[in-house]
């Protein structure tokens, strides 16, 4: 992996899910340092334990889409969870059936 300080990756987590994050050091050695978690140049995680070892990868345009769009399918989902239907008129339930059945 060619990253230097500074440089965006993606910290893939068992856990939480992929997010980007920054390279906050780089060893002598070529270790990885991010989010205070060190990296192998291969983008695996050294030490950890196997229940929340994580890794690294260089950014890509389309592993970012996937994370964008990750991103707003969970908040679209939020959203939903958080509809009120208390009040609603027939118009607004008429609109919001054709747009969950994809009409």
């Amino acid at each position: 992996m060619k990253i230097n300080v500074g440089d965006k990756v993606i910290v893939h987590g068992r856990w939480n899910g992929d997010h980007i994050s920054i390279v906050e050091k780089i060893t002598p050695t070529g270790l990885i340092k991010v989010e205070g978690k060190t990296f192998y140049e291969d983008g695996t995680q050294r030490g950890g334990d196997a229940w929340s070892r994580v890794s690294i990868t260089e950014v890509t345009p389309e592993a970012l889409q996937k994370i964008n769009d990750r991103a707003t399918i969970q908040k679209a989902i939020q959203l939903c969870r958080n509809v009120t239907i208390k009040g609603i008129d027939i118009d607004t339930a008429n609109k919001l059936i054709a747009l969950l059945e994809g009409r």
